[in-house]
């Protein structure tokens, strides 16, 4: 469960242990966490940074916002994840920004997919929600969805 653990690093890194020796067959991605607060304790340190290390095929983040704040994520999660298969299981600007959604799909975007590339990460999906409010009821925030924006565009264009 990404995002939906009802409880600390140490108890999700617990479950996941227990997880893997249930299913050994399984390939299974560690997706505690999305950065945000202290979202490093959730993959560098003790239980979690072990299950990690001897249980998982891989990891599975978010990544959010310009390309420099998808390589300072990634700075930290690189070494976690120690040669194992990263997916990037959501990817957008950033839910509760107000941005200018095109702009960032076309000026952001392909540097991001190119850099994630060069990484071997071994998929990206772009996060595109359809909430009743943008930002699942927010107030602020730009809207995710990508229907009909250059999201749409520079995605389907990415080679």
């Amino acid at each position: 469960p990404h995002e939906e653990f009802n409880a600390g690093p140490d108890d999700y890194a617990d479950f996941f242990w227990r997880v893997s020796e249930a299913v050994p067959e399984a390939d299974l991605y560690y997706a505690p966490m999305s950065p945000s607060g202290n979202w490093r304790v959730w993959y560098e340190f003790g239980l979690p940074r072990r299950a990690i290390k001897q249980r998982a095929s891989g990891l599975s983040v978010h990544l959010y916002g310009n390309l420099e704040q998808v390589k300072d994520t990634m700075a930290v999660i690189i070494p976690v994840a120690d040669n194992k298969n990263i997916i990037v299981s959501e990817l957008n600007f950033g839910a509760g920004q107000i941005v200018d959604k095109d702009w960032w799909a076309r000026n952001e975007l392909p540097s991001i997919l190119d850099y994630l590339d060069r990484l071997y990460v071994k998929g990206v999906c772009y996060f595109s929600w359809v909430w009743p409010r943008p930002d699942g009821g927010l107030d602020q925030g730009t809207s995710v969805d990508a229907r009909g924006s250059a999201v749409e565009e520079v995605i389907r264009g990415y080679q």
